[in-house]
C-alpha cells in the first residue's frame, strides 16, 4: 500500500499517533509492512478518517484540545 500524500494537519496527526503508541514504533513491524519512513506505518494501517478520529481522541486525552465536557473521566 502506498502512503497518501498528507497535508500539514494529517502529518501532525500521524506523528501524534505514532509517538503515543509504542507498538507502532517496532522496527520489525516497519519491515513487515515494507515502510522506510516509520511514520508511514500509520497510512498503511489506517485510512484518513481513522487517523483523524484517533488523533482527535488523543489530542483530547492529552488535554491539547477540549474533549467532551459532559463526560466525567473519573466515572469511566
Amino acid at each position: 500500500s502506498t502512503p497518501i500524500k498528507s497535508s500539514a494537519a494529517s502529518d501532525v496527526y500521524k506523528r501524534q499517533i505514532y509517538d503515543c503508541c509504542p507498538a507502532l514504533q517496532d522496527t520489525e513491524l516497519h519491515t513487515a509492512l515494507g515502510v522506510t519512513d516509520p511514520y508511514d506505518v500509520i497510512w498503511v494501517l489506517m485510512d484518513v478518517r481513522e487517523v483523524n478520529a484517533l488523533a482527535a481522541s488523543l489530542f483530547a486525552w492529552l488535554g491539547l484540545i477540549a474533549g467532551d465536557e459532559d463526560e466525567d473521566p473519573a466515572k469511566n
